[in-house]
């Protein structure tokens, strides 16, 4: 696994730019457990936006994972708030599909 060092599950340390990519992965993983949940939809957009901010740091050293992390963010963003306005699973699906990324079930 290159020279990297790897924590207990085998996942090499990429420094600050593998802590962003965490954080931002779990607040991506809280925001839809909290859609899930009912939370209210000002809420779950707020955690989204924490891992925009984590995504923002994560390009300073890679920039295209950073910004996969971002149009992530941007689809989550659209299909909770159709989502939450009882859209059609097929708008919520081209939602996805406009980022270019697999459909989310929510």
């Amino acid at each position: 696994m290159n020279d990297q060092e790897a924590d207990d599950n085998g996942v090499p340390d990429l420094g600050a730019r593998g802590e962003n990519l965490k954080a931002a992965v779990g607040f991506i993983t809280a925001a839809k457990n909290r859609f899930k949940e009912g939370e209210e939809l000002e809420e779950v957009l707020e955690v989204l936006n924490q891992a925009k901010v984590k995504a923002a740091q994560m390009m300073q050293e890679d920039i295209e994972t950073g910004s996969n992390i971002v149009f992530r963010v941007q689809a989550l963003e659209q299909a909770f708030s159709l989502k939450r306005g009882g859209a059609e699973k097929s708008e919520i699906d081209k939602v996805f599909a406009d980022f270019d990324l697999p459909p989310e079930e929510l």
